[in-house]
């Protein structure tokens, strides 16, 4: 996603009243009053705009959901598979026992 700005270079000055993370220069000379940094400003002025916001990252909830999924998988794959591995380690033991 392309950043709505170019210019790089932090104040050192002023900093976001939400994150506390120093403020890009180039949105103090756009706005010289200004109280939230980009990231802060944009979900804030969705929300007043009546605009639905998407959530950007994962919750905690989807990841004990995958979490859990993965678990599950494993628990089927040892419950399938568990006889017909025992039995093919069985089978390279009486091998190896086996004298030359």
């Amino acid at each position: 996603m392309k950043k709505p700005y170019k210019n790089t270079e932090f104040s050192l000055t002023r900093k976001c009243d939400k994150c506390h993370k120093p403020m890009k220069m180039n949105l103090l000379h756009k706005i010289s009053k200004a109280e939230l940094c980009y990231r802060c400003f944009y979900p804030l002025d969705m929300l007043r705009r009546g605009v639905r916001v998407a959530s950007v990252g994962a919750s905690s909830v989807e990841y004990a959901i995958m979490v859990t999924g993965v678990a599950a998988a494993i628990v089927a794959a040892v419950t399938l598979f568990g006889g017909q591995v025992k039995s093919l380690f069985d089978l390279a033991a009486t091998i190896v026992s086996l004298p030359h």
